[in-house]
């Protein structure tokens, strides 16, 4: 009895992996499911991609954009889905929105002084 409830519950793990990881048979399909994922972050793993993150709930992920995606959703709905279930933390491209301008805007506003800098100290030599 004991032995047949184990084979029962590594059968259960092992067709679970195996859905988790089986491509999707269209080309064009499976590489806007992997582009997706890449964009998104783990809700677990802190900073992981979901397409790298070894999570459950990675996978569990990974498998519902498939599934999606054969369903015929598009990206684009497929993401305001998972953010309106997991936050908008979950994309790992912030939104350009006001909240986010100090993000979009920042390497810029640090690139400036070095750039001024640089031009001055220029003109100094060649003088």
């Amino acid at each position: 009895m004991m032995k047949t409830a184990m084979v029962c519950v590594l059968l259960v793990m092992l067709l679970v992996l195996v859905s988790a990881f089986t491509p999707l048979r269209d080309p064009t399909l499976e590489a806007r499911a992997i582009a997706l994922e890449k964009t998104l972050r783990c809700p677990v793993c802190q900073g992981e991609p979901l397409s790298e993150s070894q999570s459950p709930m990675a996978d569990a992920m990974r498998t519902f954009i498939r599934d999606s995606l054969r369903n015929g959703m598009q990206e684009n709905e497929i993401r305001a889905l998972l953010e309106q279930r997991y936050g908008e933390d979950l994309s790992l491209i912030p939104p350009l929105k006001t909240e986010t301008a100090i993000l979009w805007a920042g390497p810029f506003l640090i690139l400036l002084p070095g750039v001024w800098w640089l031009g001055r100290r220029d003109r100094r030599t060649e003088d």
